[in-house]
């Protein structure tokens, strides 16, 4: 398991990932509205797993 931090289009947000197959993404303060954290089902969230993936490895390869 392991924290990200990482920041797309002005809203940070750190993701966790678990070895029991669950993704915990919480927002920072750039959005007070998005400002809560979640822990879900990871199949729950494959779509937002997928997208994020694709941001850090763009991030990982500028």
């Amino acid at each position: 398991m392991g924290d990200i931090d990482h920041e797309f289009a002005k809203v940070a947000y750190r993701v966790r990932w678990s070895p029991s197959d669950r993704v915990f993404i919480a927002f920072t303060d750039n959005f007070p509205e998005l400002s809560a954290t979640g822990d879900w089902p990871l199949q729950a969230l494959h779509a937002l797993q997928a997208s994020i993936r694709r941001l850090l490895e763009a991030d990982a390869a500028d």
